[in-house]
């Protein structure tokens, strides 16, 4: 009979919040705070939900009634504060909308020391856990990221807490949410921060999961990477720069020369003319010239392939390059003639033509066959 009563206290609360009135009703409100405290010590029945509603509860309420009741919801013990994702939310939210209260009542906290990095790293896995099934990012991931950007304290919250800690669990769950995080993180980074990730480890990893998950039963991030990626090239067309350093980043992680984008890559459509015609530019010269050096790799970083030497011949990863660029320029064409400019248009158009015929073009390069 308890697992019963425990659930309609819980979902009781949850009704009310609902409803609207416990931003209110401050009586009802304090009264469903105790009540959530009280219920969150059976774990066994409850495991988080009491945490999670607490911290929605508290989300929605003013500054004013925020700043009054901390004292009552958020422990001063920082070991405490890191044990869970839900008090490490109570501190970020409390960061974030009443700091000067925060920092009379547990001091200056330097969140990305290096001895805490550990601690969040477990927070993060636990917080990644807890939505597999939803397929979401753990909003605490995204709060820690914006709070490290405002501290300017990124490259130890990327290096530290992603890159060397949860990508280095090898633990999908946490794996998909770098992958989120990174999404999610372009439209807040500099050109700098942008170049610094993306030719980082998360997007390495990235491309090695487009590679394997092949299989039909297999969960594939790549829909929910251009997701993201098309978020963010619609929302900065005014930012050429940010645009294609995106976009060449991903072009420019490959598997033996074979980017792991596909050729048709609707994200493209939200180019701005001077980024697209930046790309275009790219394409080219990485077709005549092609610049092995500069793409991210995968065939370096495997084991078991890298018995073959067949696979890491440069001409081999020229070959897989150039072919899809080809398709790449005939993708754009096709699909973007509308939004291309009709000078870049001729100009790409011309490009493949001398592709097909390159000693009619002055062109010293093999046309390329199926061999």
């Amino acid at each position: 009979m308890v697992r019963p009563a425990l659930f309609a206290n819980l979902f009781g609360v949850l009704a009310l919040f609902q409803s609207g009135r416990l931003v209110k009703d401050q009586e009802a409100l304090r009264k469903s705070v105790k009540l959530l405290q009280a219920l969150a010590q059976y774990q066994n029945h409850l495991q988080e939900q009491p945490r999670k509603a607490l911290v929605d509860i508290l989300s929605e309420v003013s500054e004013a009634t925020l700043e009054e009741m901390l004292p009552e919801v958020l422990s001063t013990d920082f070991d405490a504060m890191l044990s869970c994702p839900e008090q490490l939310g109570l501190f970020l939210l409390a960061q974030q909308k009443v700091p000067t209260r925060l920092k009379k009542l547990v001091g200056s906290v330097n969140l990305f020391s290096d001895e805490n990095v550990p601690r969040l790293v477990n927070v993060l896995k636990m917080a990644a856990s807890s939505v597999k099934k939803e397929r979401k990012l753990p909003a605490i991931a995204l709060e820690l990221l914006r709070l490290a950007l405002k501290e300017d304290k990124f490259l130890q919250f990327w290096k530290g807490v992603v890159e060397q800690g949860l990508l280095k669990l090898q633990f999908w769950p946490a794996s998909y949410l770098c992958f989120r995080l990174l999404g999610a993180a372009l439209p807040l980074l500099t050109k700098e921060q942008l170049q610094l990730v993306m030719r980082g480890d998360v997007i390495r990893h990235y491309g090695e999961h487009a590679c394997t998950a092949k299989l039909p039963n297999q969960f594939k991030f790549a829909p929910e990477m251009e997701e993201y990626v098309g978020t963010f090239l619609e929302g900065c067309r005014d930012d050429p720069e940010r645009q294609l350093a995106v976009l060449v980043a991903f072009s420019s992680t490959t598997n033996h020369g074979l980017p792991v984008v596909p050729t048709f890559w609707r994200v493209v459509r939200f180019l701005s003319p001077q980024a697209l015609q930046g790309y275009v530019a790219w394409l080219q010269g990485m077709f005549l010239q092609p610049d092995l050096d500069s793409l991210i790799d995968l065939s370096t970083n495997n084991p078991k392939k890298a018995q073959d030497a067949s696979l890491h011949v440069p001409e081999r990863a020229v070959f897989r390059l150039r072919k899809w660029i080809i398709l790449r320029l005939v993708s754009l064409v096709d699909n973007l003639h509308l939004e291309m400019e009709e000078a870049l248009t001729e100009e790409v158009a011309r490009y493949e033509r001398c592709w097909s015929f390159p000693r009619a073009c002055g062109q010293g390069i093999e046309p390329l066959n199926s061999s």
